[in-house]
């Protein structure tokens, strides 16, 4: 059955039959609802001792002690790297790791940047976390995606500058290049049409 609540609309549906396990959902649109609970009958129907994976109740802060005893030690700056883990961390609102998101670092890294961070610091926060998730991935700690998989580096304003300049420079040779072809064009034409009118002369 699917009832529209004020959050969405939730499905609550029992696909074994009576006795079975009862299953409740609610999201966010009723064209979902009506996805997930096909999805739902097909997958009892098709395994019927299947059971939804557990929820995992780890927040950030308990992946930061796992990957620092099972991989950071080991590392000559593990101890920098966790105690800058648990700040960024702490400064998200450590998060249920299942929930936390792309968005919510990019939020993160929006507002370090408009404090004065500079992008390489910011960068840095990212590679470390980026790579926890990863690790802990390797190790068969962590079985979901990598959350911050889609979120890139920033170009620090060096960079920024460096490229900028580049780029004038290949601007300033392709004039030189085009101006020096249009003067060899030109000569040419001149001296093709020189040798014209003195052949004619000769005649």
């Amino acid at each position: 059955m699917i009832k529209r609540l004020k959050g969405g609309w939730q499905v609550d549906i029992q696909p074994g039959g009576r006795g079975r396990k009862r299953y409740r959902k609610t999201l966010a649109a009723k064209a979902e609802a009506l996805r997930w609970e096909a999805w739902l009958v097909a997958k009892v129907t098709q395994e019927p001792d299947w059971e939804p994976p557990a929820k995992d109740l780890r927040r950030l802060s308990d992946l930061i002690e796992i990957w620092y005893g099972a991989h950071g030690q080991t590392l000559k700056d593990g101890s920098h790297r966790r105690d800058k883990l648990v700040h960024l961390v702490e400064s998200i609102g450590n998060p249920s790791a299942e929930q936390f998101t792309a968005a919510q670092f990019i939020q993160y890294r929006t507002h370090r940047l408009a404090a004065g961070i500079s992008e390489a610091t910011t960068n840095r926060e990212h590679a470390y976390l980026r790579s926890l998730f990863n690790e802990l991935t390797r190790l068969g700690h962590w079985t979901r995606d990598n959350p911050l998989e889609p979120v890139y580096d920033l170009l620090s304003s060096k960079t920024r500058k460096a490229r900028a300049t580049i780029c004038r420079l290949v601007l300033s040779l392709r004039s030189q290049f085009f101006q020096s072809l249009r003067h060899f064009s030109s000569h040419a034409k001149e001296r093709s049409t020189t040798q014209r009118f003195g052949m004619t002369a000769n005649v």
